[in-house]
């Protein structure tokens, strides 16, 4: 796992362009983007591929599609249309991984949601194949479930993919949902071969009981444990820092970047790693240090 190049999700430096994106990430020494499609509209796939051809910047990931459950105002048909042109962008813009969210229950049986996935992959997979795309659920855990994924939680996302060949179909470690889900936590190897993206951010619990994302090092996960986590466990796949939500309203995005790059710095330490037992796996990451 290369924290060099650890890249940036779009979704963090939201009120400027791609364009501008992509001046201050190299300005600040980032070379890896992860592409945010509502940006990549705006300027146009062809031109945004244009520009990372020119700027030579690598990208981890293009979010998102889905919504195949309708909770987006999307037909079925509609919505495997969609996904099957973001697959195509993906492959232009030579984004190896493809976000995808299912979609919230929007009144369907359970049964029923997960036989529309199924039909939507199917439809999906063959096409990732061709273009050599891998489609990453991403689990959501709280309350954004209901919006965004019906499945919920690492464990059933696994069970609900574990049918699709792994280099085609995988998950999102999205650290601001792993964290929170005990379940994932304990089992965490047994995802390892799912993971295609892993994205990082801190959290921080308000006092009515919400979370929300912060700056790594300003909430209370621990982030060097999940870095050495993985490291342990030979992830070799992207790494983008996620950062968005109220705990940013007032930071300026220059900030942000310096924030990044000392992220990048703080972990590019050797690991040292003590086998876990399943007492430990139950805690907050496992023996570090």
């Amino acid at each position: 796992m290369d924290l060099d190049s650890v890249s940036v999700n779009q979704s963090s430096t939201a009120r400027w362009s791609l364009f501008h994106d992509l001046l201050r990430y190299a300005s600040a020494g980032i070379d890896s983007i992860g592409l945010n499609r509502r940006k990549v509209e705006e300027t146009g796939v062809t031109e945004t591929a244009d520009l990372l051809f020119e700027m030579q910047v690598k990208v981890t990931s293009l979010s998102e599609a889905g919504g195949f459950t309708g909770s987006n105002g999307l037909s079925f048909n509609n919505a495997v249309e969609d996904a099957r042109q973001m697959i195509r962008a993906a492959s232009l813009l030579r984004a190896g991984t493809l976000v995808i969210y299912p979609g919230g229950p929007n009144g369907h049986a359970t049964s029923h949601l997960r036989r529309m996935l199924r039909l939507a992959l199917d439809e999906l997979v063959p096409l990732a194949e061709d273009l050599d795309v891998r489609l990453a659920i991403k689990p959501v855990v709280g309350p954004e479930a209901a919006s965004l994924n019906f499945a919920g939680g690492f464990d059933a996302v696994h069970k609900l993919i574990e049918a699709y060949p792994a280099e085609h179909v995988g998950m999102v470690a999205d650290l601001f949902y792993l964290a929170r889900d005990c379940s994932a936590t304990r089992d965490f190897p047994k995802f390892m071969e799912r993971i295609a993206l892993v994205q990082v951010s801190d959290l921080v619990q308000s006092c009515n009981g919400s979370f929300a994302r912060c700056l790594p090092g300003a909430g209370c996960l621990p982030l060097t444990s999940w870095m050495n986590r993985l490291e342990y466990y030979r992830y070799n796949g992207p790494v983008e820092l996620e950062l968005h939500g109220p705990e940013f309203e007032f930071l300026g995005h220059d900030d942000l970047l310096i924030a990044v790059r000392e992220f990048q710095l703080q972990h590019q330490q050797p690991v040292v790693f003590e086998e876990e037992t399943n007492e430990d796996a139950e805690g907050d990451s496992g023996n570090w240090r």
